[in-house]
């Protein structure tokens, strides 16, 4: 360390620390994990290199401050000062990993944890010290191999190359496409294959941001030549770093409805002053999760009438996009893929691949179940007189009083579905007390 360096970082107070790194080895419960912290240091003439006898002493004791019992291994110790010798701490390389994809765990008391190697654990606090965000994996043999998309998902894809190709089908897409079916992996590879540079991923549900950032490093990671870059407020890079006029790589920046319509940009100035760099940017795909979910509000719309263009592609993802479907009565411009679809391409591919093994093998069996309401609760005011099927919107209405005009209906249709039926045996409904807690998310 230069001498005058050395002498200006012990003056400054909030200098004197360093990082650490240790692990537990003889503890079973914490095997594969690591702890980064930090801690202050007091002897400007002792040797500050890195992983020097005195920083690791300095970190063992204050590692020992909690942790009493069990051994411990210091594997590196290091200034904590960045290139430009401002000092950082150890919350800020736990950022730089998070920001990676590596998540926190609690072990006992302590929530910073992380299972990760020494080398990824270096990597990070380097990665502070360049002033970087995150942090490249390095050895991609560790990371899921190319990925094999199955007929259904292939067909998904190229469907879409070829409608956006064609100006006669317009700049919208829609995949009405069921659970597990893979819509993430499957429009991350839309991208991957076109290489269009700037795309916009927005959703209702903002917790689904660790799955795209799962999914995107499955995707473009694998590849050696990826020049992509993934931005969201928890995930990969930061969002000042790729919405800035002057970045130049092709980059996905993922966002919420919900922080995008709190805009002054779509409120006539009664928002917050916010997302003016996502409005700025001419984006060339969007992606629209969940399109069925706050999108179809006053607010969700100025937000889309903003950010896509003449020339943006839109792909929207839902499994149930029932209030959507108005828009798409063009089925060229619609990819579906059903529960159903899923159960006969499962027990159809043995007959046809003459024993290749079978994609949809461990998909679980599904079984349908159908009560003909109009048998059981006979009301002439229930029947469709279009279609003939059960009226629910009429089943559920309200008087003026906001109470259900057809109360004793409804509590007869509450029985059916939880009850035991007249033979004393069990419902096909999951909605008996047998079943109750596998289901709980589906109450309140």
């Amino acid at each position: 360390m230069n001498e005058a360096k050395n002498v200006e970082f012990m003056q400054n107070t909030m200098g004197r620390k360093l990082i650490y790194v240790f692990e537990k080895p003889n503890d079973e419960d914490f095997k594969g994990l690591v702890k980064i912290g930090d801690t202050s240091i007091d002897k400007p003439d002792s040797n500050l290199e890195t992983n020097s006898p005195y920083l690791k002493k300095m970190a063992e004791e204050r590692i020992r401050e909690y942790e009493h019992s069990s051994k411990i291994n210091i594997l590196y110790a290091t200034l904590a000062v960045d290139n430009n010798w401002t000092a950082f701490r150890d919350y800020q390389v736990h950022e730089v990993l998070v920001r990676s994809g590596y998540s926190k765990i609690t072990m006992g008391r302590s929530t910073e944890w992380f299972k990760i190697d020494e080398e990824t654990a270096i990597d990070a606090i380097d990665a502070v010290k360049k002033g970087e965000y995150r942090i490249h994996k390095k050895h991609v043999e560790e990371l899921q191999q190319e990925i094999l998309f199955r007929p259904e998902q292939e067909e998904a894809i190229e469907k879409t190359r070829k409608i956006f190709k064609f100006k006669k089908y317009g700049n919208e897409m829609l995949w009405y496409a069921k659970m597990r079916f893979g819509k993430t992996l499957c429009a991350l590879e839309v991208i991957k294959r076109e290489q269009v540079p700037k795309i916009l991923i927005i959703t209702h549900r903002p917790i689904v941001d660790d799955g795209w950032y799962d999914d995107y490093k499955k995707i473009f990671e694998i590849d050696p030549d990826n020049h992509y870059v993934y931005s969201s407020k928890n995930r990969g890079e930061k969002k000042e770093v790729v919405l800035n006029s002057s970045y130049d790589k092709p980059f996905i920046y993922f966002t919420s409805i919900q922080d995008l319509r709190g805009s002054n940009k779509v409120n006539q100035g009664k928002g917050f002053n916010k997302n003016d760099d996502v409005f700025n940017i001419d984006w060339d795909f969007v992606i629209i999760d969940e399109a069925h979910e706050g999108t179809q509000t006053q607010l969700a719309e100025a937000v889309k009438n903003e950010i896509i263009g003449k020339e943006t592609k839109v792909l929207e993802l839902s499994g149930t996009p029932f209030n959507i479907l108005d828009k798409y009565d063009d089925e060229d411009k619609m990819f579906t893929w059903s529960y159903i679809d899923e159960q006969e391409a499962k027990q159809s591919w043995d007959k046809i691949h003459e024993g290749d093994s079978n994609p949809y093998g461990d998909m679980p069996q599904i079984q349908m179940y159908v009560y003909e309401l109009t048998e059981m609760i006979k009301n002439n005011a229930f029947i469709d007189i279009e279609n003939k099927s059960f009226n629910f919107a009429e089943f559920f209405r309200l008087n003026d009083n906001k109470e259900f005009i057809y109360e004793k209906e409804i509590k007869s249709f509450l029985d059916i579905i939880t009850n035991i039926n007249n033979n004393h045996e069990y419902t096909n409904m999951p909605f008996t007390s047998e079943y109750r807690d596998e289901i709980h998310h589906l109450y309140g």
